[in-house]
C-alpha cells in the first residue's frame, strides 16, 4: 500500500515525505469552504449560468431516450455522460449539476499540482485556493453548462502536459493527451488547445534531439499526440458524411450565432480581432491585469519550463482569436470563451506574489503581499457572490414551482402531459424556446412525444392555436399554461370557463381543476347481473356529489348521492336494473366545486 501510495506521489510530483499529509486535509478544508460558498450562491437565488445550461441538460435527457451519433453545433461528451446517468438518477436539475460540483472539484485539485509543477509547493497552495473560489468555476460548477467538464480535462491535460515538460517520461504525454482529448469531446475552444500542445511538444522534441537521431524521437512522441486528436478526426470524418463537408459543423455553429445575435454576423474584420481580447481584459479586471503582468514577468526573467507553458497558453487564444475571422464565432454569451485562459493564468498570478515578496524580504512587505493576496481571494467570493440571478426570471420560478408543489401534493402525477402554449416559432416574434427548455428542467417534466419509443410524458409545447384549443377540449387535461405574447386571447377565454382555477405569474397563466374529467370505471362493459365499480378524484374535500344515471335514449335516473373523501376522492358500486338496454352513463357532480365526471358503460344481453 506505501508502495503504491508512493508511486502515486511521485506520478503527480510529490517528493517530499510528508507533503501528502498536508496536502490533503487543505484540499479537503478548500473542498468544503468551495461547497459552502456554492451552497451560499445558490441559496442566493442562482439556478443556471444562461439558458444554454437548461438546454444541455434537456438534450442529454432526450439522447438518454433516444441514443444516436450525430454532428452538430455542440460537441457529445456531456450528453453522453449525463444521458446515462439520468437513467439512474432522472433529475434533470440536480444530475448535471452534481457532475459539474465533482469536476469542478478535481479541476481545483489539478491546480494545485500545476501550480507546484510550474513554481514550487507554496505556488501550488495558493494556486489551488484561487482555482476554487474563481467566479466562473463556481457559477460552471452550480450549472448545466459543459465548461466544468472541459476545465477539468483540461486542468488534467495541462497538469501531465507540465509533469512531462519536467521528466520527458511518455506516460505524462499520453495522460496529457487523454485529457485534451475529454476536453476535445466537450467544447470546440479545446480543439485550439489541441493544436498549439502539438505544435509545442513537437518543436521541442526536435530542438531537444536535433543532434542526436531528432526523427526517432519524434516518432515516439507522434501516438501520444494522435490521441489527442483522435475524436477531432472523427467528428470530421461524420460531419463529411453527414453535411458532404469537413467542417459543416462549423458553418452550422456560424448560422445558429448569426441568428443569436445578427449584429455580429456584421461585425468587420477589425472588430472580430479585438472582439476577443477586450473580452478577455473585461473579465475580472484586477485579475487580467496581474496575470498580464505575472505573464510580462516570466518572459522576461523566466523560470525553469515556464515560458512554453505561457506559449501553450497564449498560443491557444491567439489561435482561437484567428478562428473568428473567416467565420461568426462570436455569439451571445461570448464572455465564456476566454475564460479558461484567464484561469490557466492563475499560477503566474500567484508566482508575481511570491517573486515580489522575494525581491522585498522586510516581514512588513510580505505581510502586506499576503493581506493582498488573499484580499483577492475574498474579491472572488464577492465577484462570486454578487452575480445577478436575473436568469431564469421570477416569474418562471413561480411556475415551476408551482407545478413541483402540486407534483408533490399529488394533484398533478409526474407522468401527466401538461400542454403548453407559447408564440408560434414562425411568428415575427417567435417563440421562445429557453421558456420551456427552462421549465422541462427546473419541473423535472420533459416531453418525450416525439422521441420513438419513449414513454415520457411532460411539458407539451403546442404554438398553433387551433391544435391547442382541440387538445384542451378534447383531452382536459389537470392543467395547461399559456403565455400572453401568444395569439388566440378569444379561445383561451373560452378554454378559461371549462376549468375551476387560474394563477398568473407575469405573462404566465396556468389553469387547472377541469370542470369536467371521465370517471373511472371497472369493467367499461358487462352484463346486466354484474356490479360496476366508478372513480373519481380532484373533487373538493368532504364535498357532497350528486350522481345520476342516463340511458340511450329513454331519460335519466338520479341515484343516491355521497361524499368525497379528505383527498376529494369518491369510489362507489353500481348494480344496473334489468330494465336499462344497451349502454348507459353516470354522471357526477360536486356541488361546491361544480366538478362534473361521467363515465359511460356497454351492457350486453
Amino acid at each position: 500500500m506505501q508502495l503504491r501510495l508512493k508511486k502515486l506521489s511521485t506520478l503527480f510530483g510529490l517528493t517530499a515525505k510528508n507533503e501528502l499529509k498536508l496536502a490533503l486535509p487543505f484540499l479537503l478544508a478548500l473542498f468544503a469552504l468551495k461547497a459552502l460558498i456554492s451552497y451560499l450562491i445558490w441559496r442566493n437565488g442562482f439556478l443556471e449560468y444562461d439558458a444554454d445550461g437548461f438546454t444541455r441538460s434537456l438534450h442529454a435527457w432526450e439522447w438518454s431516450q433516444q441514443p444516436r451519433f450525430e454532428v452538430d453545433a455542440w460537441l457529445p461528451l456531456q450528453f453522453w455522460l449525463n444521458g446515462a446517468l439520468l437513467q439512474i438518477w432522472p433529475d434533470l436539475f440536480r444530475e448535471p449539476r452534481a457532475v459539474n460540483l465533482v469536476a469542478s472539484l478535481v479541476t481545483t485539485t489539478s491546480f494545485f499540482f500545476i501550480g507546484r509543477s510550474l513554481f514550487g509547493r507554496l505556488a501550488g497552495y495558493g494556486t489551488a485556493l484561487l482555482a476554487a473560489l474563481f467566479p466562473w468555476e463556481i457559477w460552471f460548477g452550480l450549472s448545466g453548462m459543459s465548461e466544468s467538464l472541459t476545465h477539468m480535462f483540461l486542468s488534467v491535460g495541462m497538469l501531465f502536459f507540465c509533469r512531462w515538460l519536467q521528466t520527458e517520461r511518455s506516460l505524462n504525454l499520453w495522460l496529457a493527451s487523454a485529457g485534451l482529448l475529454g476536453a476535445t469531446l466537450l467544447r470546440y475552444e479545446a480543439w485550439f488547445y489541441s493544436i498549439t500542445y502539438a505544435v509545442i511538444i513537437l518543436c521541442l522534441t526536435y530542438l531537444r534531439h536535433r543532434t542526436n537521431r531528432p526523427f526517432r524521437a519524434l516518432q515516439k512522441v507522434i501516438p501520444p499526440l494522435a490521441l489527442a486528436f483522435s475524436f477531432t478526426l472523427l467528428w470530421v470524418i461524420a460531419s463529411i458524411i453527414q453535411f458532404k463537408s469537413p467542417f459543416g459543423f462549423v458553418s452550422l455553429t456560424s448560422k445558429i450565432n448569426a441568428s443569436l445575435e445578427e449584429r455580429n454576423a456584421h461585425t468587420d474584420l477589425l472588430g472580430r480581432l479585438l472582439f476577443y481580447p477586450q473580452v478577455f481584459f473585461n473579465l475580472l479586471r484586477p485579475l487580467t491585469l496581474l496575470a498580464m503582468s505575472g505573464s510580462l514577468l516570466l518572459w522576461w526573467k523566466p523560470l525553469g519550463k515556464v515560458r512554453v507553458y505561457l506559449a501553450l497558453i497564449w498560443g491557444e487564444f491567439a489561435l482561437f482569436i484567428v478562428s473568428t475571422l473567416p467565420t461568426n464565432n462570436i455569439a451571445p454569451g461570448s464572455a465564456r470563451y476566454p475564460v479558461s485562459n484567464l484561469m490557466f493564468l492563475l499560477p503566474t498570478v500567484v508566482y508575481l506574489f511570491i517573486f515580489l515578496a522575494k525581491k522585498w524580504p522586510q516581514t512588513g512587505w510580505r505581510v502586506g503581499l499576503t493581506l493582498i493576496f488573499l484580499g483577492l481571494a475574498l474579491f472572488f467570493i464577492q465577484t462570486a457572490m454578487d452575480r445577478p440571478n436575473d436568469f431564469p426570471d421570477q416569474n418562471m420560478r413561480q411556475v415551476a414551482l408551482w407545478f413541483k408543489e402540486q407534483t408533490k401534493q399529488g394533484k398533478l402525477p409526474q407522468n401527466s402531459v401538461i400542454p403548453v402554449h407559447l408564440p408560434n416559432p414562425q411568428a415575427t416574434a417567435g417563440a421562445d424556446y429557453g421558456v420551456i427548455y427552462g421549465l422541462s428542467v427546473l419541473t423535472n417534466r420533459p416531453d418525450g412525444w416525439r422521441i420513438k419509443g419513449s414513454q415520457a410524458k411532460g411539458l407539451r409545447v403546442i404554438s398553433d392555436i387551433e391544435g391547442f384549443e382541440k387538445t384542451i377540449q378534447d383531452d382536459k387535461p389537470l392543467a395547461w399554461l399559456h403565455l400572453d405574447s401568444a395569439e388566440g386571447k378569444a379561445q383561451i377565454d373560452q378554454l378559461a370557463k371549462i376549468y375551476r382555477e387560474k394563477i398568473s405569474f407575469g405573462p404566465y397563466q396556468i389553469f387547472s381543476r377541469p370542470l369536467q374529467r371521465p370517471l373511472t370505471v371497472t369493467p367499461l362493459e358487462g352484463r346486466l347481473d354484474q356490479l360496476y365499480i366508478f372513480t373519481g378524484e380532484d373533487f373538493d374535500p368532504g364535498e357532497h356529489i350528486s350522481l345520476w344515471l342516463s340511458y340511450d335514449s329513454t331519460g335519466a335516473k338520479t341515484l343516491p348521492g355521497i361524499s368525497a373523501d379528505k383527498e376529494g376522492y369518491v369510489k362507489w358500486d353500481y348494480l344496473p336494473d334489468s330494465q336499462i338496454p344497451g349502454t348507459f352513463s353516470i354522471t357526477a357532480l360536486g356541488e361546491s366545486s361544480q366538478r362534473r365526471a361521467i363515465a359511460e358503460v356497454t351492457i350486453h344481453k
